[in-house]
């Protein structure tokens, strides 16, 4: 069913993930056109054709096409697609029978004849037995061979190295045994390493890169490097078991600086952690880093894909960043086949994606096949011919694939993929469970979930799949999808939720979310509410029943206190946010009818592990009566002061800090202003961007009583007044400062700490 986007993070674009990012469309590094595969023309898609704007020396473009030409179609069909049907006319022209003949289209009316070399034809199970992969495997192969004299060989993330020994030839072999021979980060003594910017993302690849080579020629020599990278990663865990950017911070509470952590470089340092077990490294460090993750990785599966920060299950879609494909080999190894397998499914049908990332598009490609394959040949097959539309573009005329030199290089990529066939490397499947493989209709299943048909489905038939489909983005798709039938299935529902069976009740509520317009949703609210009401029915019914009713305005707020008694009663804290939903001043809409349960739920949430159930937690308390805040107090410290080590998310102040002052600030109690103005030494790791969020909320929360708090952080900042995304909280402060004509008086903390104990 539609739910809101829980990838948070993908907005929070900064300059220090720029660092590591790819072109979104492969690039010529003379030219922002990009490379349009072994054509060698290079230029920018316009609509539905082709704007050349130049062709590469050499190339069979060259000296006929020119600058200016627009490429509106292959053959006599005009395109309908550039990319996927230039990259199918590839393939053809690269067969015997059109034995490289490749006719463009051009604008006018004109024609263009160019000649590709010619490589064969696909096999029916390419990339398994194939004579056409193996001619592209041994291009590229030859061609990173050449690279490894440079001084950065085989790319920052050793990508190219593992690409090389996924060929399992002898030759490759060896040449990276040269490599790691003479490489500075292959000779580590087995100890710590020290933290450092990108860190993360760096030694989950070396590890993973060193253990395969250990297990390919048994050179004990590397064995102390592994568990160099493997012990260092698992003791720079948060106390989530996850990564950013960089280690955990043991001088701040052992949490991860920037704006926290991410589920991309968290699952290659899984992968590194656990190729090091599988080699036989044996630390207590590392058996304990490995378990703490696995629990974080276990929250995901069956249940969807890995956002790309850490809002939890994304059951909206299949994949993202390759996320998928590394989920399935870190839960192989861990010996954990349900959850290999969903993951394999998710990055099998996610074919379509290659292209998208966040701030790159390197690591979608480096895991989504090789996830894939664990769902077994035919289906790796599948996928492998419907990724051709990514591949096919980027593979130059020479056979080199389009440039990068940041995250590393696609040559690395593409080899590493077209070697799934071959299995020799354990992340490219050679020990992967058989049991898991997928054949004949259910294979074809796996690939098109991402494109499940649901037009023409009867509402019976969606009902079925939302209620049992496998796939928890099918189940989520086909209830989107039952809004169709509203009119129709409206009685049903009625019926259901007043006499139905749990299954049908949970499906009715379902179909009255957020994004269901007031007015059609707002006649169910007493049947709903019933069902939020009544103890006889189960919890979970209970929580959707209130997530249901938190969307149904003003006349759903006299449910305020049977939400906040279920929370409490249910120890369920993820029922704060509907009651921060429901209303952020309770106190104010006089909702409030039993001060003590809300105390005890209120400072239950402000002890979260998680910032947004603490800032919750100080939504409830906004206004709240002044004689009762000594009550609280303590709380709203913790939360300011922020010393707890065992808090897993911490990076964005405006979540929790921010909420706390401005239980102070309604309370006009004046050190609120202070702990505002306190707020980058308060979070001295976490982004500037949130920080200056998290100051400026503050501020406005108290209105005209600010004047002279702004002054002051005028100074401290030097009149900062924007700050990317950040810009609207601080215009919104400004006019909460100027709208207030009639500020109330001040009264210090102990004041009002001694209000309650007269």
């Amino acid at each position: 069913m539609i739910d809101k986007n829980k990838f948070f993070f993908s907005l929070l674009v900064t300059a220090s993930i720029l660092m590591l990012a790819l072109p979104i469309q492969a690039k010529s590094k003379k030219s922002s056109a990009r490379m349009f595969g072994p054509t060698g023309m290079l230029g920018t898609l316009k609509g539905k054709s082709i704007l050349v704007s130049e062709a590469q020396k050499g190339s069979p473009a060259e000296g006929i096409l020119k600058k200016g030409s627009e490429v509106i179609g292959v053959g006599k069909k005009k395109f309908s697609n550039p990319i996927y049907d230039l990259s199918t006319a590839i393939d053809v022209a690269e067969g015997k029978e059109a034995n490289g003949k490749l006719t463009l289209m051009l604008k006018g009316g004109k024609t263009a004849e160019i000649i590709l070399p010619v490589l064969g034809d696909y096999s029916k199970t390419a990339p398994f037995d194939c004579p056409k992969t193996d001619r592209i495997i041994s291009m590229t192969a030859e061609r990173l061979v050449k690279s490894l004299d440079s001084k950065n060989a085989g790319g920052r993330l050793k990508v190219d190295l593992l690409a090389l020994m996924a060929t399992g030839e002898k030759k490759y072999i060896d040449a990276v045994a040269k490599v790691i021979k003479n490489s500075p980060w292959a000779k580590l003594d087995g100890k710590p390493q020290k933290n450092h910017l990108f860190c993360t993302w760096n030694w989950g690849y070396w590890a993973t890169t060193l253990a395969e080579y250990y297990l390919l020629t048994g050179d004990k020599s590397v064995l102390p490097s592994i568990k160099s990278y493997a012990i260092s990663i698992a003791g720079g865990q948060d106390s989530r078991g996850v990564w950013g950017h960089q280690l955990a911070d043991p001088n701040n509470f052992m949490r991860i600086p920037g704006y926290g952590p991410m589920n991309q470089p968290t699952l290659t340092c899984f992968m590194g952690m656990l190729m090091a077990k599988k080699v036989g490294i044996e630390d207590p460090v590392l058996e304990k880093g490995i378990e703490k993750t696995n629990q974080h990785v276990q929250r995901h599966a069956g249940k969807g894909s890995f956002p790309y920060g850490m809002g939890g299950p994304y059951s909206g879609g299949f994949n993202n960043n390759g996320t998928s494909g590394s989920a399935t080999i870190c839960l192989e190894l861990i010996g954990d086949s349900s959850g290999a397998g969903f993951f394999s499914k998710c990055a099998a049908t996610s074919y379509a994606g290659l292209e998208q990332g966040h701030a790159s598009a390197f690591f979608n490609p480096v895991w989504t096949s090789l996830g894939a394959v664990r769902s077994g040949p035919e289906v790796s097959s599948q996928h492998f011919k419907r990724t051709l539309w990514f591949y096919n573009l980027r593979r130059g005329f020479d056979g080199s694939w389009s440039p990068d030199d940041k995250p590393g290089s696609m040559d690395g990529v593409a080899l590493l993929n077209y070697c799934v066939g071959r299995r020799a490397l354990i992340i490219t499947g050679r020990e992967m469970d058989e049991s898991l493989w997928v054949k004949g209709k259910e294979a074809n299943e796996v690939i098109g979930l991402s494109t499940f048909n649901l037009k023409g489905r009867t509402s019976k038939e969606l009902i079925s799949l939302a209620t049992e489909h496998l796939m928890p983005q099918i189940r989520r798709k086909a209830g989107g999808a039952m809004g169709e039938h509203r009119k129709e299935l409206t009685p049903s529902y009625i019926k259901w939720l007043k006499s139905g069976t749990t299954e049908q009740k949970m499906l009715a509520i379902g179909q009255y979310g957020w994004w269901i317009k007031l007015e059609e949703k707002l006649p169910q609210l007493p049947a709903i509410a019933a069902i939020l009401t009544d103890p006889k029915e189960t919890e979970e019914l209970r929580k959707a029943a209130a997530n249901s009713v938190v969307h149904m305005g003003d006349g759903a707020k006299k449910y305020y206190m049977d939400i906040l008694k279920l929370l409490d009663s249910s120890g369920d804290q993820s029922l704060g946010k509907a009651l921060t939903t429901l209303s952020r001043n309770p106190f104010k809409e006089g909702l409030v009818k039993d001060k003590e349960v809300l105390y005890r739920v209120a400072l239950e949430l402000a002890g979260h592990k998680e910032q947004g159930q603490r800032g919750q937690g100080m939504h409830m308390l906004v206004g709240m009566p002044l004689e009762d805040f000594h009550l609280v107090v303590d709380k709203i410290k913790y939360i300011l002061e922020g010393t707890d080590p065992n808090w897993t998310s911490y990076s964005a102040p405006q979540n929790d800090i921010a909420p706390a002052i401005m239980v102070l600030a309604s309370l006009n109690i004046k050190e609120g202003l202070d702990y505002a103005l306190q707020i980058f030494e308060l979070r001295p790791k976490a982004k500037h961007m949130f920080r200056y969020r998290a100051t400026w909320i503050s501020l406005g929360a108290y209105g005209a009583n600010a004047k002279e708090a702004l002054k002051r952080y005028n100074v401290q900042h030097k009149n900062r007044t924007e700050y990317g995304r950040g810009t609207g909280a601080y215009k919104a402060m400004l006019k909460q400062i100027e709208d207030d004509k009639s500020p109330s008086k001040m009264i210090s903390l102990a004041e009002a700490i001694a209000a309650g104990k007269k």
